[in-house]
């Protein structure tokens, strides 16, 4: 059996990521599999996730999956280059044949290995670094160390999921996963932030009609079975937070070295809201992005640390018959524990846990779903 593995969010899942798995099925033939690595209920922009994990898992296996796996909060909220690498990690820790199937503006994944092999190279991360010095921002500072190699050919990087293909291709590289044949698949529909058109949105403009009470219908494959989360019931806890961390804390937060962390500190302690905090950390260096994430890793009480770490189990969010076909198969090769009974792993859970029982005050539900919440099986 051929399997494809697709790392993901499904913020929510909509029709560009349903004709992204049947492109990916067409690759692999009508009795291959498809696995996706999914971020849970926080996600890599430093957002919480519209639904639950679980309703997320679950349109995803009816649009066309079949096994999703979680990819645990510290790693789905990291920077792309550590998102992409954790969901490397699963898909090889399963010790399957997987090739990685992946969406992309460009569609063209010899010119995205081009600007990851650039990016490799010591040369270009000096270039990197002297860039930085001169304060501009890590986007335009890569570019244009790229450009100086490879000309308009660096214009990929201007692009969010050309941006992550390439980091899932310097992940492949760095592991040394050479049976690990990548493929990507061009972008289905509007662009990353854009707007409506043609049977598709994009998943912030899907977002912004769920929550603002409306109907997105014809961009779901699968009807919403559960309330939209609310960010603002979330606003006090951020808060909270903000007011109470040590200097310590700060300074463990991921991505907040050269002197962020004491920036983010000095707004953050003073903000009256967490949109006023970001806005005031913000800088033409920082971006909203980058921010938003150190705002979201001081609520939950991610660090650098935790980010350093590899994963360290496989949990199952949902399965079809044909991915228990890949589960039975993956249990006698797995290199790390496959969790399908959350209640047997309360100690390896026990952060995602937590970070579960937090979501859900957007939701106003009540905590101890982690435990009680089974694999999807359709």
């Amino acid at each position: 059996m051929k399997i494809a593995g697709i790392i993901c969010e499904y913020n929510p899942f909509h029709t560009g990521h349903a004709a992204h798995i049947a492109a990916t099925r067409s690759q692999i033939g009508t009795c291959g599999a498809v696995i996706c690595v999914m971020s849970p209920n926080f996600v890599q922009r430093g957002e919480i996730a519209i639904l639950p994990k679980h309703i997320r898992a679950e349109a995803a296996l009816r649009g066309g999956a079949d096994l999703v796996i979680e990819l645990p909060t510290e790693f789905a909220t990291a920077g792309a280059e550590r998102f992409a690498r954790a969901g490397v990690e699963l898909l090889a820790a399963l010790n399957l044949p997987v090739t990685l199937s992946f969406a992309s503006e460009c569609g063209d994944v010899q010119a995205l290995e081009a600007v990851a092999e650039a990016l490799s190279s010591e040369a270009v991360n000096a270039a990197i670094s002297l860039e930085l010095k001169a304060g501009v921002s890590y986007a335009r500072a890569r570019e244009r160390a790229v450009r100086a190699i490879l000309g308009e050919g660096a214009g990929v990087l201007r692009e969010p999921n050309n941006i992550l293909g390439i980091e899932y291709i310097k992940a492949i590289k760095r592991l040394n996963l050479s049976d690990f044949e990548p493929f990507t698949v061009q972008r289905f529909g509007v662009s990353h932030d854009g707007g409506e058109g043609g049977g598709y949105a994009s998943a912030s403009r899907i977002r912004e009609i769920l929550r603002g009470g409306g109907s997105a219908e014809e961009y779901l494959p699968c009807p919403i079975s559960s309330p939209v989360s609310d960010p603002s019931r979330l606003e006090a806890a951020f808060l909270y937070r903000f007011r109470t961390m040590t200097d310590y804390e700060f300074e463990a937060l991921p991505d907040s070295g050269e002197g962020l962390w004491r920036r983010f500190r000095d707004c953050a302690r003073s903000g009256k809201s967490v949109s006023e905090v970001i806005e005031a950390v913000k800088t033409k260096r920082y971006a909203h992005a980058r921010i938003r994430r150190l705002a979201l890793h001081s609520l939950l009480g991610i660090t650098a640390e935790m980010q350093a770490k590899p994963p360290a189990y496989l949990r199952v969010l949902g399965f079809t018959k044909r991915g228990a076909e890949v589960l039975h198969e993956a249990k006698k090769h797995a290199a790390l524990p496959i969790i399908t009974k959350p209640a047997d792993y309360k100690s390896a859970l026990a952060f995602e846990a937590r970070c579960t029982d937090i979501f859900r005050l957007a939701l106003d539900s009540a905590a101890g779903s982690e435990w009680t919440t089974n694999p999807i099986l359709i």
